[in-house]
């Protein structure tokens, strides 16, 4: 209950946003176009649909040991500052509570560069897909300013990846 209490000094009105999940407090960071039922979507983006506009690095609104469940879809190679922003996350979630972090992925993607083969989702071929996957930008969206502020900060793979999220204490 102080949880609710200390939101509602944040925000007034957020307890509405609580009052959905009481039992579970799931969290989709950087939700961006993919907004999902029974989360609260935050996103620092005005313009796309969100239960909670704010910076998802350091989520201001939360408490820590607050969410059961954090899922971070193509948000990680945007963040300025990996260890700062995992460690938020780290804190906000509750002991024993699940993260899901998705990237993409750049073994994957210099394998299909090396082998020379077109990246299908992008409908890229071997030299322009990997130049997207690691930028997160097409060639025929340079200059784009609006396109050009999703830049990628980094790139992962499952290696680097495991190391960062266990540096701040997440375990597999």
């Amino acid at each position: 209950m102080s949880y609710f209490a200390a939101s509602l000094r944040g925000q007034p009105g957020c307890w509405k946003i609580y009052a959905l999940y009481l039992g579970k407090v799931k969290l989709n960071l950087g939700c961006w176009i993919f907004y999902q039922e029974d989360y609260v979507n935050i996103d620092r983006d005005r313009e796309v649909r969100a239960d909670r506009y704010e910076d998802i690095s350091t989520l201001p609104s939360f408490k820590a040991n607050c969410a059961d469940e954090i899922y971070a879809g193509h948000v990680a190679e945007h963040v300025d500052d990996v260890k700062a922003s995992f460690g938020r996350w780290f804190e906000v979630l509750k002991p024993g509570g699940r993260i899901t972090i998705t990237v993409p992925d750049c073994r994957g993607a210099n394998r299909m560069w090396l082998e020379r083969k077109r990246f299908p989702a992008l409908e890229l071929g071997p030299d322009e897909g990997i130049i997207a996957i690691t930028t997160g930008v097409k060639a025929e969206d340079v200059g784009d300013r609006e396109k050009e502020k999703v830049l990628h900060h980094r790139v992962f793979d499952e290696s680097t990846l495991r190391i960062c999220m266990e540096a701040v204490g997440f375990i597999n």
